[in-house]
């Protein structure tokens, strides 16, 4: 946030530079906010890659016997 404040040029129309000055504002939940969106983030792919990590040994495991459903 700090960087942003000095990165900001002036020639950028005026709502870009109004909606990035709002980041740094005081009082503001900006460092919340980024930590829950950057966690969530982390949930989702975590996830992701968890399903396909178990699918692919599922489909190593299984022959030509493999179940429709495989329930964990």
């Amino acid at each position: 946030m700090r960087l942003l404040r000095r990165v900001v040029p002036d020639r950028w129309p005026y709502v870009f530079r109004q909606g990035l000055a709002n980041l740094y504002r005081p009082h503001n939940q900006t460092l919340v906010l980024m930590l829950a969106l950057g966690l969530g983030t982390f949930l989702v792919v975590l996830v992701l890659l968890v399903e396909r990590t178990l699918l692919a040994q599922v489909r190593l495991a299984g022959g030509g016997e493999r179940p429709d459903l495989v329930f964990f």
